[in-house]
């Protein structure tokens, strides 16, 4: 358990450190392909990195086997051992061992598992040598003694000039830490902070970016520019813990004013020392992550002149709440110009009524506006989902003794945290069929004349205002002869149903409830989480999954996701009293159509629509079977006997009709849930809140196809 000054920074320990491990995860998968010495230094540094800020918090189990790792990681950049996969398993073990570590810290605020017996295994990889302390030894031998500064730049020299010149005194500062300080950093980044609060720090010895890493040992420099006493600067830095001492140079120790220049742009000029100059903002390691930027359009500059975007941690609950409140702001607006224009109508050329239209209409684009920077706030790169992937299909090919190559794109593609946050799971059950399922072992694929490795894809791209997703891989495909007869033999369909299916529907098959072909159950696949409850995670907050198969070639799952669950687009349709919201995204287009251009074929109505059967339902009959007997004969709700509006709805290849009384137009909705007490209803996905105040439920348009495509539908619909 940390300590009670330490205990404050928890928040921010175990954010860092969950990315710290995130970005050995990616490294270690990059290095058993093939290691570079970028790779391996990014590597180490992270290693390093987690290893200080652990012991730091006083979590020592978490710290020791970091730096058991990191032991591992200086002798691969070292030339002294290869990698090997014993070294890439080792590491994998040790990086689970630090997940399962920063979890129960996340849950408890204590590290309790045991550690050590991972820690001698790493150790044990290093031909039986002892841990290093090497690199620790080079750092508290380093700069033992008197602390040298570097000689300043003559870009420092003209920053001192300016400062001299407006009535400010500079001073050296040599700031020494505690030799057993476990994060020296942290320690310099927080005395440069306050100090910023007394003055300007001109340049520091050495760099700020080798402060961040830990370069340097016990000692770092700056110049200040300030006007405060010396023994307000030194108790300043004292207030720092683990901060033993500071020596204050003398102003009489710079050269005097005029002796400074400004510098001439020369080709021939030596290049500038390792001193970077600073500038008064603190850099955006340093901000304080409860202030954000005085401006986000203006990025501030480094201590080095170097434009940097500000950054803040924000509570994702913050962010919802803000959604929800600009949800608000949609449906007032709406309901606002709704009644503008009916005042219009009413009481037209009226002036007053020209400046209530006008703000009308302002409100609306500045909510627009709102609604726009709040989804792009809580947009993030679909990475977040995939960096998990690569390590789990490494683990499955090996568990299984097959070779795959697994290829990913568009991780740059971004999405709303909500939807990010339930894409994950379909996303690995798709993935564990696809190495479990559809790649072949590699005699068989070689006796098939294919390559020894399977590829598995993963994709990702923007197409409208949707995200797309394929998951794809090259192995056997997916026989609908073989479904088909499955099917039959768990009585989901019929012989004789299965018999007029094309191979379309009968690949769609995988998707029916309690369907599987697997001849065996194993631990990757067929645990009793089949394709259907894919689908019903994947539909129920409206995406669209479809699957592309050749027999002997592969297979390919597409998922189409909205870009957010709380605020879409939508048609909306009158029915009896009630007005009901289409998803536009699954709305294929809007017709009116005669009466007589119905056809019944087995009990089911149809259109010919574009050379093709059209399926229609009616959703009087559906929805208010219960109140009307049939108000379609009666004709107490339509408004044309003679003709029907339909509105063409689709999900892959399936289409439907819906017969509606009117179209309303289309309208921008907040997704509202029905709640636990109203529970789920069939055809109905939610609700909204209309501009006059009244609820409209939104149609379920997956549900509907279902609905359209039962047996108890009285013919079979393709």
């Amino acid at each position: 358990m940390p300590n009670e000054e330490m205990a404050q920074f928890l928040g921010v320990f175990l954010d860092e450190a969950t990315e710290q491990l995130e970005l050995l995860e990616k490294d270690i998968l990059a290095l058993e392909t093939g290691a570079s010495p970028d790779l391996l230094q990014e590597i180490f540094r992270a290693a390093h990195t987690l290893k200080g800020s652990s012991r730091a918090m006083g979590y020592t189990s978490m710290g020791e086997l970091t730096h058991a790792m990191e032991d591992v990681f200086d002798k691969l950049r070292k030339d002294e051992i290869g990698v090997s996969t014993a070294i890439i398993d080792a590491l994998f073990d040790s990086l689970d061992l630090l997940k399962r570590l920063l979890e129960e810290i996340s849950a408890t605020g204590n590290s309790t598992i045991d550690t050590s017996v991972q820690t001698e295994n790493l150790r044990a990889l290093l031909n039986g040598v002892a841990q290093s302390e090497t690199h620790d030894a080079i750092q508290a031998d380093t700069g033992r003694g008197v602390f040298q500064h570097a000689p300043l730049s003559e870009t420092a020299r003209v920053a001192l000039q300016e400062a001299v010149n407006s009535g400010l005194q500079v001073r050296r500062l040599t700031v020494r830490i505690a030799d057993d300080c476990v994060m020296k950093s942290v320690r310099a980044l927080m005395v440069l902070q306050s100090l910023e609060t007394v003055g300007s720090i001109l340049a520091t010895t050495p760099e700020e970016e080798a402060i961040e890493n830990e370069e340097f040992a016990e000692s770092f420099g700056l110049v200040l520019a300030t006007d405060q006493p010396p023994e307000l600067l030194r108790k300043t830095v004292l207030s720092t813990a683990e901060i033993v001492d500071v020596i204050i140079s003398d102003p009489e120790a710079f050269p005097e004013p005029t002796a400074v220049a400004v510098p001439q742009s020369s080709a021939t000029d030596a290049p500038a020392e390792p001193v970077t100059i600073a500038q008064t903002e603190p850099s955006p390691s340093q901000t304080n992550r409860e202030n954000p930027p005085a401006s986000a359009d203006s990025p501030a500059p480094s201590r080095n002149g170097t434009p940097q975007a500000q950054t803040i941690r924000v509570d994702v609950l913050r962010l919802d709440k803000l959604l929800n409140l600009v949800g608000e702001l949609v449906i007032d607006q709406t309901r606002i110009g709704q009644v503008s224009n009916q005042l219009i109508h009413k009481y037209a050329g009226d002036e007053l009524l020209e400046n209530l239209v006008e703000a009308a209409s302002h409100f609306a684009r500045i909510t627009g506006e709102m609604q726009e920077e709040i989804m792009k706030a809580r947009m993030l790169p679909i990475d977040n989902v995939f960096n998990r992937f690569p390590r789990m299909i490494r683990d499955i090919a090996q568990k299984m003794g097959k070779e795959i190559e697994f290829v990913v794109s568009g991780r740059e593609t971004e999405l709303d945290r909500s939807v990010i946050e339930v894409i994950g799971d379909p996303l690995i059950h798709l993935l564990r069929n696809s190495v479990d399922h559809g790649i072949e072992m590699p005699e068989e694929r070689v006796k098939k004349g294919k390559e020894r490795k399977g590829t598995v894809w993963l994709r990702a791209r923007h197409e409208e205002n949707h995200i797309v997703i394929e998951v794809e891989d090259d192995g056997n495909g997916i026989d609908p002869e073989k479904l088909k007869a499955s099917a039959v033999n768990k009585g989901i369909i019929t012989a004789e149903t299965a018999a007029r299916m094309s191979d379309k529907e009968a690949v769609n098959l995988i998707f029916a409830s309690g369907f599987s072909t697997a001849k065996t159950v194993s631990d990757i696949s067929g645990r009793g989480v089949g394709m259907d409850i894919v689908k019903s995670n994947l539909t129920r907050f409206g995406a669209i999954i479809d699957v592309e198969t050749k027999v002997g070639q592969g297979s390919k799952f597409t998922i189409k996701l909205p870009l957010t669950l709380a605020i879409i687009r939508g048609l909306l349709v009158r029915l009896a009293s009630g007005v009901y919201v289409t998803p536009l995204a699954s709305v294929q287009e809007t017709m009116k159509i005669d009466r007589d251009q119905i056809h019944t074929i087995n009990q089911r109505e149809m259109i010919l629509h574009r050379g093709m059967g059209l399926p229609l339902l009616r959703l009087q009959k559906l929805f208010y079977a219960d109140v009307i007997n049939d108000p379609l004969e009666t004709g107490e709700t339509e408004t044309d006997p003679e003709s029907l509006y339909v509105v063409v709805v689709g999900v892959a290849e399936r289409r439907v009709g819906l017969i509606v009384d009117s179209l309303l137009g289309e309208q921008e909705i907040v997704i509202k849930s029905l709640g636990k007490f109203i529970g789920d209803i069939r055809g109905i996905s939610g609700a909204t809140i209309l501009g006059d105040g009244h609820i409209a439920l939104i149609l379920d348009i997956n549900g509907l196809l279902t609905i359209a495509l039962e047996e108890k539908a009285k013919a079979y619909v393709s």
